[in-house]
């Protein structure tokens, strides 16, 4: 949807199924080329049972490793999704309406390792201070996990295949 970030669905105290079957739901209206879900504890049962049902997903490990070219920017993958997440905000985007990511969107402080990489505050460091874990900072956040495949169709005027990136 170009430069417009849609409001997010927030499910909270749903079972690892209940999750995997709203994602399921969205997935099947949404029509995605790609999906990327967070691996991290009960993530890794939803990513599991998504790619069982056929679903192009994509299981992110925040505490990974970031992609090879970025490797000596940031600390691990959730500094650089958040990086590039804050580089596409500051261009210009439309954001919803949501207390909830502005106060996600700011609360992590960011400060740099031994060897000068980009780090973003722990969220047991959040909890210290008395901020909630960025759920929804997150889950924006991994909209920049990779390159997506981009495929078009005429509704949006550009080629049917699949193009690459040239980096993945």
């Amino acid at each position: 949807h170009g430069r417009r970030l849609e409001p997010l669905l927030k499910f909270r105290g749903l079972s690892t199924m209940e999750l995997a079957g709203q994602v399921a739901m969205w997935i099947n209206r949404v029509k995605p080329d790609i999906t990327f879900i967070d691996e991290t504890g009960l993530g890794a049962g939803v990513v599991d049972r998504l790619m069982e049902l056929g679903f192009n997903v994509v299981g992110i490990n925040f505490g990974a490793s970031p992609s090879p070219q970025s490797k000596d920017l940031y600390y691990n993958k959730r500094a650089e999704m958040w990086v590039e997440m804050r580089d596409w905000v500051i261009a210009g985007c439309q954001m919803p309406n949501d207390n909830e990511l502005r106060q996600d969107l700011v609360g992590p402080e960011v400060g740099f390792d031994a060897k000068m990489r980009l780090q973003l505050e722990t969220k047991e460091s959040m909890k210290k201070r008395g901020l909630a874990s960025p759920d929804c900072g997150d889950a924006v956040a991994l909209t920049f996990a990779m390159p997506a495949p981009a495929i078009w169709n005429e509704k949006w005027g550009g080629p049917t295949e699949p193009e690459l990136a040239p980096d993945y």
